[in-house]
């Protein structure tokens, strides 16, 4: 099989972590792999070490004039730079661990016309050097629509990681994939979409490494309004998408909105009003599209807790903050 499999890696001054990463795809036993590693203009010695790297075919270093953000690079490598007929999007601060990841991956795709593939991995806590191992329940073959469902319906906080996911690129590009740059899960919205799309398949081999630490961009999202309201934006979009796009009929956009969404976009909008009075219109707006796609629903629809019209606003921030209010 020659099919071309791109592994982006998008990288910003941490060069002690990068290494890992890079040596490892290229460890890959799999011929047919393009390695892109796109710096966002980084000030550390990123370059010098992969300049070992530089003369290999195979491998591409693009160093931006500015940072344009961690989804800002994975659009621009996605629409400017990626070949391959399938991708891999792998931070640098995470790593494989199976060698025949990718040619495993590539053998079940071909196998079952599968337009993704996921596999199960190891989370690393770098604070406490403790691993815990993540995955899905599937054997092999993901039936359309049934990840999207599992995704509601697992309790686990990582099930899965953007490192052990292989996009089909003529997909994520026709879908518009990281063009938001305030939504960190995107790359959860893209895998999304394509599971309400096409079936995918699955790979019952522990093959990758995602860290977890201090460092991670998705500890900003509580803090930003921007990035806390976009951030939903992975639930909506790919329903939406597949609404539009006659993949699912008008009963069933509003079936899955109201047994898996709303009341979770309604404990979502409880705490923007609580965290973040001033952009409660950017909510609406942000989601109108989606809102009036739906029968007879908008935010007022949702009943506001007597609790957030009692206190003052200042003193729910407090409680959010200290991890006393969960609704």
């Amino acid at each position: 099989m020659s099919m071309k499999v791109t592994v982006v890696i998008p990288t910003y001054n941490r060069s002690g972590y990068l290494m890992e990463a890079v040596d490892s795809v290229l460890s890959q036993d799999y011929d047919h792999i393009e390695l892109i590693v796109i710096d966002n203009a980084s000030s550390d010695n990123t370059e010098e070490m992969l300049s070992c790297h530089q003369l290999r075919d195979s491998f591409k270093y693009v160093k931006n004039e500015a940072n344009l953000g961690m989804v800002g690079s994975w659009y621009k490598a996605l629409f400017e730079f990626v070949s391959g007929e399938f991708f891999l999007i792998l931070s640098d601060d995470d790593y494989l661990i199976n060698k025949s990841f990718i040619s495993q991956c590539v053998h079940k795709i071909h196998d079952t016309g599968a337009k993704y593939c996921i596999s199960k991995g190891l989370v690393k806590y770098e604070s406490e050097n403790t691993f815990h191992e993540v995955g899905l329940d599937y054997r092999e073959n993901i039936p359309v629509r049934e990840l999207f469902i599992d995704r509601f319906t697992n309790k686990s906080l990582f099930p899965y990681a953007l490192c052990g996911i292989l996009f089909h690129t003529g997909f994520a590009k026709e879908y518009g994939a990281f063009k938001n740059e305030f939504n960190l899960n995107c790359d959860s919205e893209l895998l999304l979409a394509t599971s309400l799309s096409f079936s995918g398949c699955y790979l019952n081999e522990t093959s990758y490494v995602y860290r977890i630490h201090d460092n991670n961009l998705i500890h900003k999202m509580p803090n930003d309004p921007k990035l806390f309201i976009c951030g939903f934006e992975f639930y909506t979009s790919p329903l939406l998408y597949a609404y539009k796009n006659g993949l699912i009929n008008k009963e069933e956009f509003n079936f899955y909105f109201h047994s898996y969404i709303k009341s979770r976009m309604h404990k979502h909008y409880m705490r923007v009003i609580v965290l973040f009075p001033d952009y409660i219109d950017f909510y609406g707006s942000f989601y109108s599209d989606f809102l009036l796609s739906l029968d007879s629903f908008s935010l007022q629809n949702f009943r506001i807790p007597t609790l957030l019209k009692i206190f003052p606003k200042g003193f729910l921030r407090f409680l959010y903050k200290i991890k006393l209010v969960r609704g």
